[in-house]
């Protein structure tokens, strides 16, 4: 919240053009130039996903929530859509 550098994730080989976090924060996307997405878990700032097979660059990224999957103790959906204009995949 105060603006300070925390960290540098590191794994895209070219410009990164989009960012989106879950509804929870748990986890966050990442789409380059590079024509990957990558997925990382904002707790460990580890990477656990790289999503690829995109002809073109990357813009943007964002996930959906899937209302009609059951909630999680926390109250959460059960998964989210991590969707760009061109691929759709689940992240549970």
């Amino acid at each position: 919240e105060s603006g300070e550098y925390i960290r540098t994730l590191k794994g895209h080989t070219n410009t990164v053009n989009g960012l989106a976090f879950t509804p929870t924060g748990s986890h966050l996307a990442s789409c380059s130039t590079d024509l990957s997405i990558k997925l990382w878990d904002f707790q460990t700032y580890a990477c656990i996903k790289t999503l690829r097979g995109h002809d073109h660059t990357i813009s943007s990224v964002v996930f959906l929530p899937l209302f009609d999957t059951p909630a999680d103790s926390d109250g959460a959906s059960g998964g989210d859509f991590l969707t760009t204009t061109k691929c759709k995949r689940l992240l549970s």
